[in-house]
């Protein structure tokens, strides 16, 4: 037992001695040197020049566009853009003849001199005219438009929202600042080019002044109400009937008057009556 203990502990290590050497001599040969690698020919291969840094630039069939410029040659200047028309411009003396009748303030009438604002409102005024709210840009990026419809819930009541009528008594309030003799000046003095624009719209036998009549016709007939008109639910969020067949019969600008609270909608009643009388008497 005792000469078997220095077996064990040695025989292991001879064994790794001897496998080491192998594993040297296969590695570094007979010499004592590495030996070098080579791989084994490729049949049918050819060496070939190496690639140029860039490829030259080929025309094109059929092309009349010029080749790319090679690297290190100049870009050709790109020809000059025509310089963007400003917002607020006017091609027409009557458009500027007409602002200067309804403000002094140069903002203002460099607005209502503006051939955009010309075309946005009579789009507005022809939706209204057909009973439709207004949803037209008057001026790009702020449409004119109501938000979204809200409703109050009360106990066993259901109305239109209040926030959504203070939300609107700004714009109605500056709208109905204008002084409505003013107004009807610079709708007659634009009414050419606001016909114009009319008929730019595509229908060839419309009217100016017809439809602003009718527009205004449109608002006259609003009912008027001095109570938040009871709602009813449709399943759909944000869509609501109204209780009382007089309103749920009324056009969509029509039905857009009411939810902007009886308060405001008495003030545009008013407002376009005296508009109304202003331009049919000037």
């Amino acid at each position: 037992m005792a000469c078997r203990k220095p077996l064990v502990i040695i025989l292991p290590i001879l064994v790794c001695s001897l496998l080491g050497w192998l594993y040297y001599r296969a590695l570094w040969g007979k010499g004592g040197e590495p030996q070098p690698v080579t791989e084994p020919p490729l049949e049918g291969w050819e060496e070939t020049a190496p690639a140029p840094d860039f490829f030259p630039p080929q025309p094109l069939e059929g092309k009349d566009s010029p080749a790319p410029s090679l690297p290190g040659e100049p870009l050709p200047s790109p020809e000059p853009l025509p310089p963007p028309a400003p917002f607020f411009y006017s091609d027409s003396q009557s458009l500027k003849e007409a602002a200067s009748l309804l403000t002094e303030n140069p903002l203002l009438r460099g607005l209502l001199a503006n051939r955009h604002f010309a075309r946005a409102f009579v789009r507005t005024l022809d939706a209204m005219a057909h009973g439709e709210p207004p949803s037209a840009a008057l001026l790009p990026g702020l449409p004119v438009e109501l938000p979204p419809f809200r409703a109050d819930r009360s106990p066993g009541y259901l109305a239109p929202s209040s926030s959504t009528s203070q939300r609107l008594t700004p714009w109605v309030g500056a709208l109905c600042a204008i002084p409505p003799e003013k107004a009807a000046q610079w709708l007659h003095a634009a009414s050419p080019i606001l016909q114009e624009e009319l008929l730019n719209l595509g229908d060839s036998q419309a009217d100016f002044q017809q439809t602003l009549v009718q527009a205004m016709d449109q608002v006259l007939n609003t009912p008027l109400f001095d109570f938040p008109p009871e709602l009813l639910e449709t399943g759909r969020p944000g869509h609501y009937d109204y209780k009382d067949p007089v309103f749920q019969s009324l056009n969509p600008l029509q039905k857009a008057l009411v939810r902007t609270g009886y308060e405001n909608c008495g003030k545009l009643r008013e407002y376009a009556a005296s508009l109304k009388e202003a331009w049919e008497n000037p």
